[in-house]
């Protein structure tokens, strides 16, 4: 299986940024092929969010918007031929110690603590990674093929795994 393109737009290291991707994908037994995962800082005071592009290739032209009196360039960018992309964005120090920001739904997990800012990049990754395996798996499906319920579960099983493995 090939590794995703990572692109760490962080103050975090990028070897551990680069090594937890990977580890998400192994974990999960994700093909990363034409994938790129893009991780950014959140401007927000939430632990981590993410996003999906299933046609990355809308994503690969320079958008620009007028702001202040000048075109600013905005939106994620992608090299050519890649297919996925998928925008793991984590908060900035000092954000951690948080509670998750979960679906409330009765089967998800519910709410657990991310110590860190490697534990928000896991369970992000883990569930927009979980949006490209549905996705690849019902790509004309019906309308509600990305179940939320099942993409928190499995980030929240692969953060347990994470925990168990650091400890």
């Amino acid at each position: 299986m090939k590794a995703p393109l990572i692109q760490n737009e962080t103050d975090y290291d990028g070897r551990t940024v680069n090594s937890i991707v990977r580890w998400v994908f192994k974990d999960m037994e994700l093909d990363g092929d034409r994938v790129m995962v893009k991780v950014k800082h959140h401007r927000g005071t939430w632990a981590y969010q993410g996003r999906f592009y299933p046609h990355a290739r809308w994503q690969s032209k320079e958008v620009y918007s007028w702001d202040r009196g000048e075109y600013v360039e905005v939106g994620p960018r992608v090299p050519a031929g890649i297919s996925h992309l998928l925008v793991c964005r984590i908060g900035r120090p000092g954000i951690y110690p948080c509670q998750t920001h979960v679906y409330k739904r009765k089967d998800s997990p519910g709410t657990w603590e991310v110590a860190d800012w490697r534990e928000a990049l896991v369970s992000i990754t883990a569930h927009e990674a979980m949006h490209l395996r549905q996705y690849r798996t019902h790509p004309k499906g019906k309308r509600g093929r990305f179940n939320e319920v099942q993409t928190e579960w499995a980030a929240f099983r692969l953060w347990r795994d994470w925990k168990s493995k650091k400890n």
